[in-house]
């Protein structure tokens, strides 16, 4: 994609005989280049034995392994940071990044079940969802103000926005201006309410909902979750990680909570015994 975007300006450059184009084209390039090189340093293939790690041509055995963390943030940008880090006895340490690799759930459970649990194999289990008992659960929600809130605010206030350009210039309204504007609303609609989700948790389930889109409404049982990370990154809402005990995750943002919401639900959480690692309420 980035080699996509330069080549646009390059060509825009070579049409317009102007040297603008060559140097973001060139800038462009290098990014990259960059992001290609850190993947590939970081993302290695290896293979993966009840006997030990081939990593980079080197065997590690399972017996020289002194620590292993299979969840939590490693040293590297522009990814989640979630990884397995393995620690050997000759201070090797080897960090697998989830971004990286579609079976990081199943990398995760051989260490977990072969190598930490010592079962002969891997044993992937979740409880499965009653809707029946859901319906008969008492639960508490979470939620702030789709509307008022920083990112409820900066949505609508932008639709109104453009909506009221037309209204408000010295020319004649054309139906066309409105058209014109409603895929840019549409577009700036998804986005945010995407962002825009919030929790219910009763004695048994964790329920992530959301605002906007009504219809989605993804379950969870409490005993399957091994897991919540609370994060944050630079111009997004704050985010729930939820990682489930066969190490599947999967990520909501929730820009609607106060971070009293925040801590209150991190409370109850703690309560049902589950690990919440804070990375973004203070």
């Amino acid at each position: 994609m980035l080699i996509g975007i330069g080549a646009i300006f390059l060509s825009a450059s070579i049409r317009d005989n102007s040297n603008i184009g060559y140097y973001i084209f060139f800038i462009v390039i290098a990014i990259a280049f960059s992001l290609s090189f850190g993947y590939f340093k970081n993302a290695p293939i290896f293979k993966l034995s009840n006997k030990g790690l081939l990593h980079k041509n080197t065997f590690y055995s399972w017996e020289e392994l002194s620590l292993v963390k299979l969840t939590g943030k490693g040293d590297m940008i522009f990814t989640s940071g979630e990884c397995a880090a393995l620690t050997f006895k000759d201070t090797t340490k080897i960090q697998i990044f989830d971004d990286f690799y579609s079976n990081i759930s199943e990398i995760k459970c051989l260490i977990q079940d072969v190598v930490i649990d010592k079962k002969e194999e891997i044993e992937i289990k979740e409880q499965e969802i009653n809707p029946i008992g859901i319906d008969r659960e008492l639960f508490v929600t979470y939620k702030g103000n789709p509307i008022f809130s920083f990112r409820g605010v900066l949505m609508w206030g932008f639709i109104v926005f453009i909506n009221m350009i037309p209204i408000f210039s010295n020319k004649p309204i054309n139906t066309n201006s409105f058209l014109l504007f409603m895929p840019l609303c549409l577009f700036w609609f998804i986005i945010n309410s995407c962002m825009l989700h919030f929790f219910e948790i009763s004695k048994k389930y964790f329920v992530v909902k959301n605002h906007y889109f009504f219809w989605k409404k993804d379950i969870y049982a409490i005993q399957n979750i091994k897991e919540i990370v609370f994060e944050s990154q630079p111009k997004q809402a704050n985010k729930i990680r939820i990682i489930t005990k066969n190490f599947k995750t999967k990520f909501y943002l929730a820009g609607s909570l106060t971070d009293k919401t925040w801590l209150e639900m991190k409370k109850e959480l703690e309560n049902k015994n589950i690990i919440v690692r804070n990375e973004s309420i203070i």
